[in-house]
C-alpha cells in the first residue's frame, strides 16, 4: 500500500541501511508532511560503494605518429541506462623539449576511435567484485574528428616532459549521460602523448529517464 510523499529511490534507503547497519524495514520511506529534507551525508571517498556509485580509473599513452593527432575518447553507450561522473581528467606531454597543445571536449556522440581497448579499466573500490565499467574507451593516432564542432571544454598546453591536473574541484566533474563522449585530443601533429581518467558510475534512478 502506498503511502504519503512515499520515497521510490530505493538507492537512497539501501544507502542509510548499509552505512548504518539497520535492521528491519526501509529506514526512510517518506518525507516529512512539512519541507525537511536534508541530504548532504557524504563524508568520504569510502562511502561512494554504499551510495550505489561505482568507481574507475584508466591511464594510456601513445606514441608520436608523424603527420597525426593522438586522441582518446571515453563514451557512454546511448542504451547504458547509467550516469556517470568524470572526477579527473590528466594530460602529459611526453616530449623532451616542445610545449604542447591539448584539447578536452564533452559532445554526444555513438562511435568509437580506431582502437578499442577492452582491458585498460581498473575498478578502484575491491568491494565492486570486478563489476565492469559500462563507458567505452577507445583512442587512435590517426586523425582525430572532433566531437562536435569545436565546443571544447579546456585547451591547455602543457610543458614538456610534465602533466597537468584537470577538474581541480567538485564543481568542475563532469557529467557523462547516456549517447554522449569525452575526448582529449592532442593537438599538434607527431606528438607523444599520454592521459588519465578517473570516473564513478551508477544506475539512472526512473525519475532521470524521461
Amino acid at each position: 500500500m502506498a503511502i504519503y510523499n512515499e520515497i521510490l529511490s530505493g538507492r537512497h534507503n539501501r544507502f542509510l541501511q548499509k552505512l548504518f547497519s539497520m535492521k528491519g524495514r526501509v529506514p526512510s520511506p517518506q518525507l516529512s508532511s512539512e519541507i525537511q529534507v536534508s541530504l548532504p551525508i557524504f563524508n568520504g571517498i569510502e562511502s561512494r560503494y554504499l551510495e550505489a556509485w561505482n568507481t574507475y580509473g584508466m591511464a594510456v599513452s601513445l606514441g608520436a605518429s608523424a603527420a597525426n593527432m593522438s586522441g582518446w575518447r571515453l563514451r557512454n553507450p546511448s542504451t547504458s541506462n547509467v550516469v556517470a561522473v568524470i572526477e579527473q581528467i590528466q594530460v602529459g606531454n611526453e616530449e623532451q623539449a616542445n610545449r604542447n597543445s591539448f584539447q578536452v571536449e564533452v559532445e554526444l556522440s555513438a562511435a568509437d576511435l580506431a582502437t578499442v581497448d577492452a582491458v585498460a579499466v581498473v575498478p578502484l573500490d575491491n568491494r565492486m567484485k570486478n563489476t565492469a565499467s559500462v563507458l567505452q574507451n577507445s583512442r587512435t593516432q590517426a586523425p582525430v574528428t572532433n566531437l562536435g564542432g569545436l565546443r571544447f571544454v579546456y585547451r591547455v598546453t602543457v610543458l614538456a616532459n610534465t602533466t597537468l591536473f584537470l577538474l581541480q574541484n567538485d564543481s568542475e566533474q563532469i557529467a557523462l549521460l547516456p549517447g554522449s563522449a569525452i575526448q582529449v585530443t592532442a593537438a599538434s601533429l607527431n606528438q607523444a602523448a599520454a592521459a588519465g581518467f578517473r570516473w564513478r558510475e551508477r544506475g539512472l534512478e526512473e525519475s532521470e529517464r524521461a
